[in-house]
Formats: C-alpha cells, structure tokens, sequence
C-alpha cells in the first residue's frame, strides 16, 4: 500500500523536512515512475498468488 501512487502527496506531508522529503520533491517524476512500476508488479504478482489456476 506504500508505494500506491495514490499515496504519493502523503509521503510529501509525512516525510517534510527530511532528506527523503527533498529528494521526494526534487525528482517527483522518478519516483512517481518508480513507485508506480513497483505497485503495478506488486498487484501482478499478488494477482498470480491469489489466482494461480489463471495463470
């Protein structure tokens, strides 16, 4: 549920003034690409678990 892109402005709010915080804010781009390429795999691979005679 962290890396949701959905999530992405909470992690703005809740990681303020940190390192990370900047970082977030420099390259909003790269981590939006990223944490939505991550969340997309996450949701592919919990599918193939759940599901697996749909494989």
């Amino acid at each position: 549920m962290l890396t949701c892109p959905c999530h992405l402005p909470v992690l703005f709010i809740v990681l303020a003034g940190t390192t990370a915080g900047a970082f977030l804010c420099a390259h909003w781009g790269i981590v939006a690409v990223a944490l939505i390429t991550v969340f997309s795999v996450s949701v592919v691979l919990t599918w193939r678990a759940v599901r697996p005679e749909d494989s």
